[in-house]
């Protein structure tokens, strides 16, 4: 089985150390993975996927941020033959400690609403998540107007209802998780207007 995954930066404008009451930020992320399981020389399944979410925000103050961000996401699998499409929005808001610091943590709640549709070997099936989350992360300045931000930390709840002809599914997740490396760790570019 082979694996190859590429994620692009995320870049947004905003500063941490040096912001300013009314300053606005856009920015944004990107990304894209392979996935490949080969027996012998045949191909098992092949599955790419592909994710892009702008965003734009402002500070309320030093301390307090807040945005939104729209979410374009897809997903092709050849076995089964899965294609997968969702498009949304995240709005988010973000407390910040420590003005003027070069390291400066942060808490934040963001609120996912991401409807969408799959299509699995030709039966079509309609998507709609929405969560709330709690997260906490740090931004690092790196100059007065570029900073890189991570986020290290999750609490929340997913919903995801499905209806496929007349049949509807609804299921809940609970998430916690701390994670300084692998799939829940994101960091960013971030640039000042």
């Amino acid at each position: 089985m082979k694996r190859i995954i590429f994620a692009l930066a995320l870049f947004s404008v905003s500063t941490l150390s040096f912001a300013q009451n009314g300053s606005w930020y856009i920015g944004g992320s990107a990304g894209f993975s392979a996935y490949s399981a080969k027996s012998g020389n045949f191909t098992i399944n092949k599955t790419t996927s592909w994710s892009f979410s702008p965003e734009i925000g402002t500070w309320f103050s030093d301390n307090v941020q807040a945005g939104v961000g729209v979410t374009l996401r897809g997903t092709h699998s050849d076995t089964p033959l899965v294609d997968e499409t969702s498009y949304g929005g995240t709005l988010y808001g973000r407390y910040w400690w420590k003005p003027g610091s070069t390291f400066r943590p942060f808490a934040g709640i963001n609120i996912p609403i991401l409807p969408g549709n799959r299509t699995e070997n030709n039966i079509e099936t309609d998507i709609f998540n929405v969560g709330a989350n709690l997260n906490a992360g740090f931004g690092f300045a790196l100059s007065p107007r570029v900073t890189a931000v991570g986020s290290l930390a999750l609490l929340g709840f997913n919903s995801q209802t499905s209806k496929t002809g007349g049949i509807e599914i609804t299921e809940n997740n609970f998430n916690f998780m701390v994670n300084s490396l692998g799939q829940r760790f994101d960091i960013g570019i971030y640039l000042t207007l």
